[in-house]
C-alpha cells in the first residue's frame, strides 16, 4: 500500500555545498564565468581561512583562463599581498607579470618578476621568472 503522508513525498534534504566546492566543479567543467560568480564571497580573500584562500586563488585561475588581464592583475596582486605565506603566492605573481606583459606593461612586468624572484627565490615560479629576466 502507498502512503499519502507528506514525508513520503519529500525529497531528501540537499547537502549544503560550499561556494568553493560549487566553483571548483564549474571550473573543472570549464564553466569559468559561472565559477567566477560562485567565487564572489572570496574576491577579497574572505575570512582568510584555507577555503577562502583556495577560493581566491581559484578565482584568479578562472580569470586567467578567460584572459581577463585586469582582473588577473588585481586579484593576483591582492592574493600575493594578503596571503604572502601561501604556497600559491609566487604563482599568483607570475600570472600577474604574464598579464602585465600581455597588455604592454613590460617595465611593470619586469618589476613584478624581480619582486617574485626576491620574495620566493626557491619557487618554480621564480625559476620561470629568472628565465624571462635580462
Amino acid at each position: 500500500p502507498v502512503s499519502n503522508t507528506s514525508t513520503d513525498r519529500t525529497a531528501p534534504p540537499a547537502t549544503k555545498t560550499s561556494a568553493y566546492e560549487q566553483a571548483w566543479a564549474q571550473y573543472q567543467q570549464k564553466q569559468y564565468q559561472q565559477a567566477i560568480r560562485s567565487l564572489t564571497p572570496y574576491a577579497g580573500g574572505g575570512d582568510g581561512s584555507a577555503e577562502a584562500q583556495n577560493g581566491m586563488y581559484l578565482l584568479l585561475l578562472a580569470h586567467q583562463r578567460l584572459a581577463n588581464c585586469d582582473s588577473v592583475i588585481h586579484t593576483g596582486q591582492q592574493f600575493a599581498r594578503r596571503f604572502s605565506q601561501n604556497n600559491n603566492a609566487a604563482n599568483a605573481l607570475y600570472m600577474v607579470a604574464q598579464c602585465q606583459n600581455r597588455i604592454q606593461q613590460k617595465d611593470i612586468a619586469r618589476d613584478t618578476l624581480r619582486r617574485l624572484v626576491q620574495s620566493y627565490p626557491n619557487s618554480t615560479a621564480a625559476q620561470q621568472a629568472r628565465a624571462l629576466l635580462p
